[in-house]
């Protein structure tokens, strides 16, 4: 992860550390850590910095060299959102973020790549990366490697025990 990109995201928008570690439900010292190239993020929560900043995470990987989307129209609902916050202090913004988070978890609920709520893993890359991530052995019993549908199946197994 190109971590002066990261920094510089941050700093343009004008957020502490602390305060990203917030926003992104992160414990305050993680995301430090990212920033200062001590740790990696995992991809959910490559995910929600990409997302909060309107980048890709091929940006944020250095894999894309175009300039993040500042100006994405936003429908007049958010709009209204987003000019309210930006016009109170940063305390008001913190508590009106938590407030909504605390009202709506399910809309902050973060899911694993591929996974659909309600739905579950449908396709194998997500559901095989999700096993492989969650589980010490993948092998079949015979030594072959394990079918697509059955690793779908395993995969929503899996998350279901887990959550």
């Amino acid at each position: 992860m190109n971590i002066k990109k990261l920094e510089n995201l941050r700093e343009s928008n004008d957020i502490k550390k602390t305060d990203l570690a917030d926003i992104l439900g992160l414990q305050r010292g993680s995301y430090g850590k990212y920033e200062s190239g001590e740790r990696q993020p995992s991809h959910d929560t490559l995910k929600k910095i990409a997302n909060h900043f309107g980048v890709t995470t091929d940006y944020l990987l250095d894999n894309e060299d175009f300039e993040y989307k500042k100006n994405i129209p936003l429908s007049k609902d958010v709009q209204v959102i987003v000019d309210a916050l930006n016009n109170v202090d940063r305390p008001t913004k913190l508590k009106i973020i938590n407030t909504i988070k605390t009202a709506f978890p399910d809309a902050f609920k973060s899911y694993p790549v591929g996974y659909k709520p309600g739905v579950g893993f449908v396709e194998e890359d997500g559901a095989r990366a999700y096993f492989n991530e969650n589980i010490l052995y993948t092998a079949a019993s015979d030594g072959s490697e394990i079918s697509d549908d059955i690793i779908i199946q395993l995969a929503n197994d899996l998350y279901n025990e887990n959550n």
